[in-house]
């Protein structure tokens, strides 16, 4: 990931501006299938359906029962994706 890193919606565990595109460390040995973004936080899911996310909480966007934020990867305990259900939106139902 790169870019403005608001909120530390990159997921490199900080907050710093990156330039060039960057392998975050904690899902680089999993195969993401889809992935949306918001201003200040990213939502993550991978093939085996687990979904990740990262940046900012506020409003619990994270979607972790809490207004934390996280700068890095953190599954959703509460939530799992079929296998056909591989669009992502930030809100599920």
């Amino acid at each position: 990931s790169f870019g403005f890193n608001s909120g530390g919606a990159l997921g490199h565990g900080d907050r710093k501006f990156r330039q060039k595109p960057t392998v975050i460390t904690r899902m680089q040995k999993k195969r993401v299938v889809a992935m949306t973004v918001g201003e200040a936080h990213s939502i993550v899911l991978t093939d085996d359906g687990v979904v990740f996310s990262f940046g900012s909480g506020r409003c619990g966007r994270l979607g972790h029962g809490d207004e934390v934020s996280r700068y890095t990867p953190r599954k959703l305990k509460s939530l799992k994706c079929e296998p056909c259900a591989r669009k992502m939106r930030d809100m599920v139902l």
